[in-house]
């Protein structure tokens, strides 16, 4: 499960949690918990927007180790597939806010890395799997740099349907703040600041989780922190701890409501990361939340629905219900994930894309496309046209089967890789591809 707030890799009897920090030192890259305690020891190595911020963009400082972001998320990969006993294969649970690119960067470190990627999947709905709440449902989940609010149909089948993301709403940004609530409190008791050297500040930084933990259930703590002067001790307010954050948990309610314009649900689903703040509970009402592992439960319990075939690898948007027994309650009709079943009724049939759109130009289907790479991006052209020696090397075919009058992607994916929305056998209007960071839209001309 990606949430750089704590990224969990679990492999039989192993489960590991890692905080997306990363320690770019001569000697290598140092991620995890390891890299986040010397984050605030070491400011100008540290590093904790690779994976909000995926991408081949150069770092600031760089060395032989690390060019940009992309490279020090391949080298937390790596670091959590030999820790978790190196399996073969690999299902990415991935925040719905990842844009088509960094998908495509994510799969490309991943067929760069000793295992292989056979399933993508949405974790807000794989998280929303296990609950019995049916209708309109919003689920909210919070990331080391982000909020992310997906709205989703839960039923027989739980299928996403919006999402939003809110960069000013987010967990370290909380954590900042009350780090912050604490330092002063300490300079108005003892005139002494814990933020002014950098052993101080990263005590108060490896200390808070517990702090919130502990003020999540209890109204008063008594905290300490060691310095060179002695010991100091404070009790925190949990209601004043909480004010401290008043104008985030304003943003956020103001996120909620934005994202209810289109209607309100009928519940309001947390994440076990929004349950652990303190104060949460007090910003509104909401339904339920879910169990910290209900992400990889889901995927585990529902891989025979998020498994694809390795070159042809399908973002799952839409998962089977699944039931407290651990039965999923899809009908025969609505089985398939991600797409829903059509009847024998012509007017039934569900719309057939004729034109792909990419940067602004619609090309039509009508004769299949040939896609290819050129020096500025992709070129397309009809499947009849004869291809230069350039375009039999990147050779990639789009083309409508003629048995059923589909719509299906056939690829060479180790020459030239493919990320889709929807199903690369079976598109539909709206369904994205995305090649090499492009982005092209399938589209229906009336």
């Amino acid at each position: 499960e990606l949430n750089d707030s704590a990224i969990v890799c679990a492999h039989g009897d192993r489960q590991l949690s890692a905080p997306g920090y990363a320690l770019l030192t001569d000697e290598g890259v140092v991620t995890g918990d390891q890299a986040l305690r010397s984050a605030w020891l070491l400011p100008q190595q540290s590093h904790n927007q690779y994976w909000h911020q995926l991408s081949l963009s150069p770092l600031a400082r760089t060395n032989r180790h690390a060019r940009h972001h992309a490279d020090l998320a391949y080298a937390q990969l790596l670091a959590l597939h030999r820790q978790a006993g190196e399996p073969e294969s690999i299902i990415f649970a991935v925040p719905g806010n990842l844009s088509n690119k960094q998908l495509s960067i994510l799969l490309g470190l991943a067929k760069a890395s000793p295992f292989q990627a056979t399933g993508l999947v949405d974790s807000a709905v794989a998280a929303a799997c296990h609950t019995d709440i049916s209708g309109d449902v919003v689920h909210l989940d919070i990331q080391l740099h982000a909020t992310v609010i997906t709205r989703i149909a839960c039923g027989g089948q739980i299928q996403r349907q919006r999402v939003s993301q809110y960069p000013d709403i987010s967990l370290k940004g909380f954590q900042d703040t009350w780090t912050h609530y604490i330092a002063d409190q300490f300079i108005q008791q003892y005139r002494y600041d814990p933020m002014h050297s950098a052993q101080g500040e990263q005590q108060l930084r490896d200390l808070l989780p517990g702090w919130l933990e502990r003020l999540s259930s209890q109204a008063e703590i008594e905290i300490e922190v060691v310095a060179d002067q002695g010991n100091f001790q404070l009790n925190i307010q949990r209601a004043d701890f909480i004010a401290a954050n008043n104008e985030r948990w304003r943003r956020l309610t103001d996120a909620l409501a934005s994202a209810l314009e289109a209607g309100r649900p009928d519940a309001i689903l947390l994440s076990h990361r929004f349950a652990g703040l303190p104060g949460i509970e007090d910003q509104f009402d909401f339904t339920a939340y879910c169990d910290p592992d209900a992400v990889i439960n889901a995927c585990q319990q529902q891989i025979q629905h998020i498994v694809s075939d390795t070159e042809k690898l399908l973002f799952i948007t839409q998962l089977p219900l699944i039931s407290a027994s651990g039965a999923d309650f899809a009908t025969e009709a609505d089985a398939s994930p991600g797409r829903d079943q059509t009847s024998d009724n012509p007017a039934a049939q569900p719309a057939r894309p004729t034109h792909i759109l990419y940067r602004h130009q619609a090309h039509p289907l009508n004769r299949g496309l040939r896609i290819s790479r050129n020096g500025q991006g992709l070129e397309l052209k009809p499947v009849d046209t004869p291809a230069t020696d350039r375009e039999s090397e990147l050779r990639g075919k789009l083309r409508i089967c003629p048995d059923h009058g589909k719509v299906k992607v056939e690829t060479d994916q180790a020459r030239l890789p493919i990320l889709c929305t929807g199903n690369l056998d079976d598109l539909r209007p709206g369904d994205e591809l995305s090649i090499d960071s492009e982005t092209l839209r399938l589209i229906e001309v009336l």
